[in-house]
């Protein structure tokens, strides 16, 4: 009888630990071997203090056009493609994932003259850094875009693979965000 809560007890630490590594695992994967995919940002969002130490990600999102609007509310799948300078942009929408390119999957904010505008995906919105960091980050790069007018750059680097996306990098005017800090 004894035995049997042992081996109850192990395997439910077994299982305990396999969650977090295999979501680690997952990330990295993505990372390791996911297209890697610039995008412009926007200013990004104050500090908030309720859910930890992080920067949050304002994409630049243009309206998608679609057929019709079959789209309004509803999850979509996103391709990506890359402008003429090399940034990022979410391309077309479909309802099904598309076999030959890039994508995520999202949530459509509204349709109007048919064209959708969509959300960035939940996991390509937050860059998490050290709760020393984050608000150095933020500051920086609000005092420099209000001086120089928005002439300071905001990009983000993601990496995606298999319709997941993970937030690689950081970058203000083409240096990594610790890098830009030291200067």
């Amino acid at each position: 009888m004894k035995s049997w809560k042992i081996v109850f007890f192990v395997a439910t630490m077994m299982l305990l630990l396999w969650f977090p590594f295999n979501m680690i695992s997952h990330t990295r994967r993505i990372l390791e071997t996911g297209a890697a995919y610039r995008f412009s940002l926007q200013p990004i969002d104050p500090y908030d203090v309720f859910r930890g130490s992080y920067v949050v990600l304002n994409y630049t999102i243009s309206p998608i056009p679609v057929a019709d609007s079959m789209f309004n509310y509803q999850d979509v799948y996103v391709s990506i493609g890359k402008d003429s300078a090399g940034l990022g942009y979410f391309k077309s929408a479909f309802l099904t994932p598309p076999k030959n390119a890039d994508y995520v999957k999202t949530k459509v904010q509204y349709y109007t003259d048919g064209k959708i505008q969509i959300e960035a995906p939940e996991n390509m919105r937050y860059y998490y850094l050290s709760e020393k960091t984050a608000p150095s980050v933020e500051n920086a790069l609000n005092q420099r875009l209000n001086a120089d007018g928005g002439s300071n750059r905001a990009q983000v680097q993601v990496r995606v693979r298999r319709g997941e996306a993970a937030v690689e990098a950081l970058y203000i005017n083409d240096l990594p965000v610790y890098e830009f800090l030291k200067k």
